[in-house]
């Protein structure tokens, strides 16, 4: 018998996005609590540390994330691992509930048409910011006599994208902005729930089908540790269909991440070593496990240190997979370096002995399809790259 279509893994899964107060994250947080929303906030993002709504989402129970956009000179570099970070929580939506940053392709293309804006305006009046201010001195001048609220989904273009819902507000010329306020915010509420609902209503289905295919662990086994960079756990689950129990191993290891490096010439730095599992020596690019606490940069700009002497002037978080989601539950990051050089004598650890060479980046691909690199996770990392930059080419800077 299939799983009601209630568990929490059955739900569509949203992801958040928010700078501020986060009064219509809380509409949703809400929604979905009393089932108005059949849908599961798996995550909520900001681009300040300082934002409220991440004191509502943790309230909730809702894992958060920062990511300031202070840290990245580039708005590209910010929109790619602003992407990442999502993307890491696998969501089927993505909201911008309050998120004062206009998102480029860097971001978007990862999500295609699953991005929603919630913009206090009706489609074709005030894009961009301070769009209720502005509406209201019109009002004021006789311009106009309402306004209102819409969402859509996101394109490149400012506000602009297909709109999927929308609310109209009177303005009382005579009243204040903050009256005008008030009434657009409760608007903004309504359309936000009435909207998410409706897409996680046309996404349910098809997760409830996935419900149907968990197996609940009942019970753990043991744990077999003493393997350095992982553990092996052993549990019992039951068969979705049958409730008959197995027992499954699960390797539980840190995360993982993978570096491309690229000099300013245009080529690639990669190494090669001795890999135990194969007896043979690969070719592949710079990574390694990343630390507690670290991100998927901060390991990758470690890792490139340590095994290539090689740094770099830019950084960013292109892509993460799942090495092995049958046995092994941590992820792998890839992350991009432009600007590398060396400047220093590898740091091997004392498990290691690495070559360091570069290539020319179009030779890269030649390698992968003759077979002289192999390693699934570098030829995923190469993948991530060429979504990234559009091409086998070098990125725009």
């Amino acid at each position: 018998m299939s799983a009601p279509r209630t568990r929490p893994e059955g739900l569509p899964r949203v992801a958040v996005l928010v700078s501020g107060n986060g009064s219509n994250l809380q509409a949703l947080i809400d929604a979905a609590a009393d089932g108005r929303i059949a849908g599961r906030i798996v995550v909520v993002v900001s681009n300040t540390r300082a934002a409220f709504g991440l004191r509502r989402a943790r309230s909730a129970g809702i894992p958060t994330r920062v990511l300031s956009h202070r840290r990245f000179a580039e708005r590209a570099d910010y929109d790619a691992a602003l992407g990442a970070t999502v993307a890491e929580h696998a969501p089927d939506l993505v909201v911008l509930a309050g998120f004062m940053r206009v998102l480029g392709p860097a971001f978007l293309r990862r999500f295609g048409d699953r991005v929603l804006n919630l913009h206090p305006a009706l489609p074709g009046a005030f894009p961009g910011t301070r769009a209720i201010e502005r509406a209201w001195r019109a009002a004021r001048a006789g311009e106009i006599t309402h306004t209102g609220v819409m969402v859509h989904r996101v394109i490149e273009e400012v506000d602009a994208g297909p709109v999927l819902g929308t609310a109209r507000v009177a303005i009382d010329a005579d009243a204040p902005l903050d009256a005008l306020e008030s009434s657009m915010h409760a608007a903004e509420h309504a359309l936000l729930v009435q909207v998410v609902a409706a897409e996680c209503a046309r996404l349910g289905p098809e997760r409830a089908a996935d419900a149907g295919l968990v197996w609940p662990i009942t019970r753990a086994v043991d744990t077999a540790d003493g393997f350095r960079v992982f553990t092996v756990d052993r549990h019992v689950a039951q068969h979705p269909q049958t409730a008959a129990e197995r027992t499954f191993s699960v390797i539980r290891s840190t995360d993982w991440v993978n570096v491309i490096a690229l000099t300013d010439d245009g080529r690639v730095v990669l190494v090669r070593q001795f890999r135990h599992g194969v007896g043979a020596v690969t070719v592949e690019i710079p990574g390694g496990m990343v630390d507690p606490g670290e991100r998927f940069v901060e390991a990758g700009a470690r890792e490139l240190r340590e095994e290539t002497g090689f740094e770099a002037d830019r950084w960013m978080d292109i892509g993460c997979v799942e090495p092995n989601p049958a046995i092994q539950d941590n992820r792998c990051g890839t992350v991009l370096a432009l600007g590398a050089r060396r400047v220093a004598d590898p740091s091997f650890d004392a498990g290691e002995f690495i070559a360091v060479q570069t290539a020319e980046l179009s030779a890269v691909r030649g390698m992968i399809a003759r077979g002289e690199i192999q390693h699934a996770l570098v030829v995923a990392a190469f993948f991530h790259f060429v979504e990234h930059a559009g091409g086998w080419r070098m990125p725009r800077a």
